[in-house]
C-alpha cells in the first residue's frame, strides 16, 4: 500500500484503507473529503509520506510499560474494528497502572469516532465529567 501511495497518490488505495478504518460500506463522501484534504496537505515530495508510515509501522511496542501509566484513562473501541481487535484494547487496559474507564461502542470499526459520533462523544463527555479537576 505504501509503495502504491507514493507512486500513484491515495486513490488505488483508499478502499483498503476505508475497510480497515471505516469498515464495511460505501464511502463515497469520505473518499471525495480525503482527496481534497490530500491535495491541500500533499508533500512537492512523495517520498516524506515514508516517515508517518514507517513511524506508524515501526513505533516500539509500549506494553511492558503500561502499568507505569498512572492517570486516568479512558479506552473507546469498536467491536467492528479490523486494525486491533477487542482482546489486544482490553490487553491494554489491564495493563494500565492506573484507573480505566473501558467502553466498547457495538458495531463500530477502527475510527468509531466518525462512524459512531454519538456514542464516543458521550463516552468522552462521561469520563471527563468524571474527572477531578482539582
Amino acid at each position: 500500500m505504501h509503495q502504491a501511495w507514493l507512486e500513484h497518490g491515495p486513490g488505488p488505495v483508499q478502499e483498503v484503507v476505508a475497510s480497515i478504518i471505516l469498515g464495511p460500506g460505501q464511502w463515497d463522501g469520505w473518499y471525495a473529503t480525503w482527496n481534497e484534504q490530500y491535495a491541500q496537505w500533499a508533500p512537492d515530495d512523495q517520498a516524506q509520506l515514508t516517515w508517518p508510515f514507517r513511524c506508524l509501522m515501526d513505533r516500539d511496542d509500549l506494553t511492558g510499560r503500561l502499568a507505569g501509566i498512572t492517570c486516568p484513562t479512558l479506552i473507546v473501541h469498536g467491536t467492528a474494528d479490523a486494525a486491533i481487535p477487542v482482546a489486544r484494547a482490553e490487553a491494554v487496559r489491564d495493563g494500565l497502572g492506573g484507573p480505566v474507564t473501558f467502553t466498547l461502542v457495538d458495531g463500530a470499526p477502527h475510527a468509531s469516532n466518525v462512524t459512531h459520533p454519538d456514542e464516543v462523544n458521550r463516552a468522552i463527555l462521561g469520563f471527563m465529567s468524571g474527572l477531578d479537576a482539582g
